[in-house]
């Protein structure tokens, strides 16, 4: 579903609200959901067509919370190579994987109304870059980039909890999801 609704790259449908962006990013903030699908999640809210409006310092902000959550199963299971996907689509979140791709940096560097999010989503960028290239080529070593983004994210938050002002806070009730993430990236994989 996640994918089929970053393949549209429609932020809102009729009404302007950006609906699609709030149910994507509902399900990256929902901790019973399995990590792979929490990282399509994400690398599909770096896909989405953004025009004003939209905080994508939250959803940057939240991608990093994602990767620091990830990050403390990676140190128990770093052998496991499923943490590779799920992190290379977090990369995808904010810079193009493929020709014509988006990305959370991306479009605040090109779109002049999202250049209010540029530092935010530059932040956590700079910060998620050197934990995904550990757990990459040297899980073993992921330590210290998790401590710096742990500690960035602590002393950057955001704006507020609503991707959109016409949105429900992001936080504010739990969706509906099955029991608690995996202890891998995927269950039964």
């Amino acid at each position: 579903m996640i994918e089929g609704l970053s393949e549209l790259k429609t932020v809102a449908l009729a009404d302007k609200r950006p609906i699609v962006a709030q149910a994507m990013a509902r399900i990256l903030v929902d901790s019973t959901r399995e990590w792979l699908v929490r990282c399509e999640a994400a690398y599909g809210l770096g896909q989405l067509n953004y025009e004003s409006g939209v905080d994508l310092g939250l959803i940057a902000h939240e991608v990093g919370q994602l990767a620091v959550q990830m990050d403390e199963k990676v140190l128990e299971q770093p052998k496991d190579r499923r943490w590779r996907l799920c992190y290379v689509k977090l990369y995808g979140a904010f810079k193009p994987l493929e020709t014509g791709g988006a990305g959370l940096l991306k479009q605040c560097q090109e779109k002049g109304s999202l250049a209010s999010s540029r530092a935010a989503v530059n932040g956590v960028f700079e910060k998620l870059l050197p934990v995904i290239s550990a757990v990459i080529k040297r899980p073993e070593n992921l330590a210290g980039p998790h401590d710096a983004l742990k500690e960035y994210l602590a002393a950057s938050p955001p704006r507020g909890d609503r991707i959109h002002s016409s949105e429900e806070p992001l936080h504010s009730k739990p969706s509906s999801g099955a029991g608690q993430p995996a202890e891998t990236p995927a269950a039964g994989g």
